[in-house]
Formats: C-alpha cells, structure tokens, sequence
C-alpha cells in the first residue's frame, strides 16, 4: 500500500531551502527511478556557488544560538524527530524502493536505523551535556564541558539515503554544530 501511495504522489517538486526559507533556484534535477526510467518520481531544486555560500552563512549566524542551546532542547529535537520518522516510516521506505531500487526490507531497515540514530544521539547530547567532573589534583575543582565547534556540512551517500544522512546529521546537531545538508543526487528526495 505504501509503494502504491508513493507512486500516486510522485511528480513531487522539492524546493532549495536556506535557513528555513524557500530559495528560487534555476536549475532542477530531474529524478527517475533507476527501475523505470518513464516514472518521474520529482524535481529537485539545485544549488549554485552563491547558495551554498549564503547556506553556510546562515549556518554560522545560526551556530552560537544552537551551541548554547541546553542539550535537552536538541535531545528534544531529535527525539520530536525521530518519533515523526517513525509515523512515515512506510512511507519513507517506499520512497526508497521507488528512488533507489532497494529491497523492501532494507529500505525499512534504512529508516529504523535513521530512527536509532536519533534518539542515540539524542541520549549522547544529554550526556555529554553534563560534563564531566575532573578532580585530578588535590585543591583543584575542574569540569570538562563539551560545545559544538561550528558548521559541519554533510553530505549523504545513495545508498543509505536516510540512514547515514541522519547519523551525521543528528550527531553534528546533538553536539551543538550548525548543519549544511547535501542529499546524493541519485536519492534527494528521500
């Protein structure tokens, strides 16, 4: 039923979007799925120089403000997100089997996985937010605190569309950095 739905709504167009705002682009890719070149299954906006350049910029002024963020605010993230992939997991595994050609059971597993990454990193952000207590010196009070370093840019491989997408993006976010996010051109709506 899921494959069914995802073929019902193929033709999707998938806009260029820079720090939470939708940006014309000139140029759009074309996807087919690898088993039926004649199913369109959407177009995707491509980025140019000047928008990568303006992604990363609104990455850095967005940095200091998540990086400060208490961890439990990007725990919260991730799991909010972790439980609204999980909702779609259906339909996000048969978006998949049409765009990449994987096997049912493994694009579910690619989602699941991307589940698991999130509520992972999700109990690491809490974790590592607490510190650690570093009493090595009698008289000595020291605490190790973990911060985010700045702007990470991932980008995704075909092959594990969601799964790896999500790991490096959930544990770049977890850690309190900024995220640039490039899809492979072969699985981008995934």
């Amino acid at each position: 039923d899921a494959i069914a739905a995802a073929q019902r709504r193929a033709d999707v167009s998938i806009p260029l979007k820079i720090d939470g705002q939708t940006v014309p682009s000139m140029e759009q890719l074309e996807v087919r799925s690898p088993t039926d070149s004649s199913m369109l299954l959407g177009r995707v906006a491509c980025a140019d120089a000047n928008d990568v350049n303006a992604a990363v910029l609104a990455a850095k002024a967005a940095f200091p403000a998540w990086r400060d963020a208490p961890a439990s605010t990007r725990a919260d993230m991730m799991r909010t997100t972790a439980s609204l992939l999980d909702e779609r997991r259906y339909e996000l595994a048969a978006t998949m089997v049409l765009e990449c050609a994987k096997p049912r059971d493994q694009a579910d597993g690619d989602v699941t996985a991307a589940i698991d990454f999130l509520r992972f990193y999700a109990n690491e952000a809490e974790r590592l937010g607490k510190g650690h207590q570093l009493n090595l010196a009698p008289g000595e009070t020291n605490h190790l605190t973990y911060e985010g370093r700045g702007v990470v840019a991932v980008i995704a491989p075909w092959n594990f569309p969601l799964a790896i997408l999500t790991g490096m993006t959930g544990g770049a976010l977890a850690a309190g950095c900024a995220v640039v996010l490039k899809p492979a051109e072969e699985s981008p709506i995934t």
